[in-house]
């Protein structure tokens, strides 16, 4: 498997693949202690180390298939640079990802506000 930064910020690879395989699953995301993951094509795990992150927070999103439209859950994490990822994940992988967060990490800033999209720049659609 090979492991592909999301955020620029490259981590050993022993050192994600020890965490890769102790991170809960949540069917495509896995959520480690100090890194997400999620499929970056075949054979690929893109990762975003928490480090990165100075804002996360849960949205709600629609996904249309063909002619049904589906609600989804998004994990929203901005990082350092003022990228905003979003990642379809069931709500309790968002849930454990944000609690992982604000142990580990907390100056983290964790939930919506519009005054945090004006303080780290970034747009809500």
């Amino acid at each position: 498997m090979k492991f592909v930064p999301v955020t620029g910020v490259e981590a050993d690879k022993e050192e994600l693949l020890k965490e890769y395989k102790q991170a809960r699953s949540y069917a495509k995301a896995r959520v480690g202690e100090h890194y997400f993951f999620y499929p970056a094509g075949f054979c690929k795990r893109g990762y975003v180390p928490y480090s990165e992150v100075v804002w996360a927070f849960r949205r709600m999103g629609q996904l249309e298939r063909g002619s049904a439209s589906y609600t989804v859950n998004k994990l929203v994490l901005v990082t350092r640079d003022k990228r905003q990822l979003e990642y379809i994940i069931h709500k309790d992988g968002t849930t454990d990802c944000l609690e992982r967060l604000k142990r580990n990490y907390p100056a983290v800033d964790i939930g919506y506000e519009e005054s945090k999209a004006a303080k780290y720049n970034t747009a809500e659609d």
